[in-house]
């Protein structure tokens, strides 16, 4: 590790071309690893637009089939692009008379299911008069291929369900929970 303090010189390859003038706004200088150099406009990872939600209402089942939630949120994301899907569940609790208490969580685009995970607690007693109760907050972040083409909306929605115990709430006592959509170029 160098300590550097003052100016620094730098030694580039000779250029092809003359640096005082090439370039634009955004652009930077690479190389072709065999001593050409040449300026180019970053591609891929940049983020083109966000869009967020969040939802307090506190929201319950005692459902082994997927509900939806109410934490959805549009975006129109243009060709060839993807979009990152960030989502966090807040306070959110499980009820159980069990020993064992868990709840899933699945993100929706539109219609087809992208991702799922499951957060709850296990516990070991034989006493079924032990209530399981979790809460915390759980978090995903996926990201999506779309396949949209600039001209219509993408819906992303989270659906919860029981997967066992007696219940799964979401945003317990309207604390939120929040979704946020990224369209990230390729």
């Amino acid at each position: 590790t160098a300590n550097l303090s003052g100016d620094v010189t730098l030694t580039l390859p000779k250029a092809s071309i003359d640096l005082s003038t090439a370039g634009t706004d955004g652009q930077f200088l690479k190389t072709n690893g065999a001593g050409t150099l040449s300026f180019a406009t970053p591609s891929g990872g940049k983020i083109l637009q966000v869009v967020s939600g969040t939802y307090s209402t506190e929201t319950g089942t005692t459902n082994s089939s997927y509900t939806d939630s109410g934490l959805t949120l549009n975006i129109t994301p243009s060709s060839g692009t993807k979009v990152l899907v960030m989502v966090s569940i807040g306070a959110y609790t499980h009820r159980s008379s069990h020993d064992s208490t868990r709840g899933l969580f699945n993100i929706m685009r539109d219609t087809t299911q992208i991702t799922q995970w499951v957060h709850g607690i296990d516990a070991d007693t034989d006493d079924s008069s032990v209530n399981a109760q979790a809460w915390t907050a759980t978090t995903r972040t996926h990201l999506d291929t779309h396949g949209a083409d600039g001209s219509t909306a993408v819906t992303y929605k989270v659906q919860m369900k029981k997967d066992e115990g007696t219940g799964i709430y979401m945003s317990w006592n309207n604390y939120p929970s929040s979704i946020i959509l990224m369209e990230v170029a390729a």
